[in-house]
């Protein structure tokens, strides 16, 4: 019998969305990084393939500064009021999309995912 409490997992859609909605902008980023997998599974990320998750969290940050949109432009503080009222998908988005500086500015963590079988997306 395995002793570890419940994880992630076990919870239901509607409490995944109640527990987003008291999370912090880098906490909630965190909580996508943690199993995107899954939470894109349950409609609350994007759905892509391994491959093209790869490419926006696993490559080298080679993105040019003197081109960066203006996204990466904005302050950090207003930056995180803008994570704060986006819902789960928009924020898993984001998060994968500007991955490299929203590691950069200490919002999210290391990206480890673990692929499971075939979810996910197809590759």
């Amino acid at each position: 019998m395995d002793a570890r409490a419940p994880g992630l997992r076990s919870l239901p859609v509607e409490l995944l969305y109640e527990i987003f909605s008291y999370l912090s902008p880098p906490d909630a980023v965190n909580l996508v990084l943690s199993d995107y997998e899954y939470l894109s599974r349950r409609s609350m990320g994007p759905i892509l393939s391994r491959r093209q998750v790869d490419a926006l969290v696993c490559a080298p940050d080679l993105q040019n500064k003197q081109h960066a949109s203006r996204l990466e432009r904005l302050p950090t503080e207003i930056l995180l009021q803008i994570l704060v009222m986006l819902p789960p998908i928009a924020l898993s988005s984001l998060a994968l999309a500007y991955y490299h500086m929203l590691r950069h500015r200490g919002i999210a963590g290391q990206f480890v995912q673990a692929y499971r079988g075939n979810g996910g997306g197809s590759s």
